[in-house]
């Protein structure tokens, strides 16, 4: 198909210098595949070499402490990653010998690897001829067939398989992937850059006049408010944080005590506040306190030295309120 041949000749002379394209093993494939869902390449690069700086092989990220993989992963967001980057690479250490699998469906055993994930590891690494869907390629796919199915319920995923598939057949499978996930991210984007574009001739959605309209827009999910109060207990130069646990939003990272109402001890005092923070489907509004009454801290509060807060892993927002208000606070 000449849409095809097109994207691939483009890619061949635009493409981005990344390190994981120059490097196609599969540990660093899949570690960037990881760190690259739902984050921009621009921020996502210095985190990647960051990881395997810290963790090389395998092998190392699989021993090596949680909170030390969560402390390196800090800013990305979406932590629930992280912990799957590890589960998965205790597991291709301990019952894989260190290798990982060589097919998209062997793959997808491996914790916190889906469709896409696979796909593109077993295309890349191994020349496994299966489209890598992802959701550039799916805006891609969506304009050049101008396919107004939705891409994420059963019916939609068969055809943009099936799609990807005619447009892969022909071409090496890691160069053609890779080329429709670049022409995604740089060409056939959001605001599409149809005048730098070389299949307009072929696509389907610019003559119907439907490029806005595609692809199908998923249905906004509700937005949960939510307060959060943390409160600075300290010691002499040490405060007191925890570690958070359950199924709660920055499962495995530290954080200063919280109570999710205003605090109502009389000895406390706000310090900042409200500080906006949105995840996903949460918006926050975080509050800073400060109060000299211990008595109701829970037994696992940890009272950690200030000059050693920087070696725990923090959620991005409180850093920045530690950064802000705690160290100048508590070093007065």
């Amino acid at each position: 198909m000449n849409t095809s041949k097109e994207i691939n000749s483009w890619y061949a002379k635009s493409r981005r210098t990344l390190p994981w394209r120059e490097n196609k093993s599969p540990y660093s494939v899949w570690l960037s595949e990881i760190i690259l869902q739902q984050t921009r390449v621009a921020q996502g690069l210095n985190y990647y070499i960051k990881f395997l700086e810290k963790f090389p092989t395998v092998n190392d990220l699989a021993n090596a402490p949680q909170e030390d993989v969560l402390k390196t992963w800090e800013g990305l967001g979406y932590y629930s990653r992280a912990r799957n980057l590890q589960k998965a690479a205790k597991l291709v250490v301990e019952e894989l010998n260190g290798e990982f699998p060589k097919t998209a469906q062997e793959l997808k055993r491996l914790p916190g690897i889906g469709d896409y994930t696979s796909a593109a590891i077993a295309s890349i690494c191994y020349e496994e001829p299966i489209p890598a869907v992802d959701g550039n390629v799916i805006r891609v796919i969506s304009r050049i067939f101008d396919v107004e199915d939705n891409p994420y319920d059963a019916k939609g995923k068969r055809l943009f398989f099936e799609l990807g598939q005619e447009l892969l057949n022909g071409h090496l499978p890691s160069d053609h992937n890779q080329a429709m996930m670049e022409f995604g991210a740089l060409i056939c984007t959001p605001s599409p850059k149809c005048d730098e574009c070389m299949i307009t001739d072929n696509c389907l959605a610019r003559q119907n006049n439907t490029i806005e309209k595609r692809p199908f827009k998923k249905p906004k999910v509700k937005v949960l408010k939510r307060d959060l109060h943390y409160v600075v207990h300290q010691k002499n130069e040490s405060i007191a944080i925890q570690l958070r646990t359950g199924n709660d939003i920055w499962k495995g990272l530290y954080e200063l005590p919280l109570h999710e109402e205003r605090p109502s001890y009389g000895s406390s005092q706000l310090i900042a506040g409200p500080v906006k923070h949105k995840l996903s489907h949460r918006d926050l509004d975080v509050y800073l306190w400060k109060s000299s009454n211990h008595q109701d801290l829970k037994p696992s509060v940890k009272w950690v030295k200030i000059a050693d807060l920087e070696q725990h892993g923090f959620p991005i927002v409180l850093k920045r309120l530690i950064r802000d208000y705690v160290l100048p606070l508590t070093l007065q």
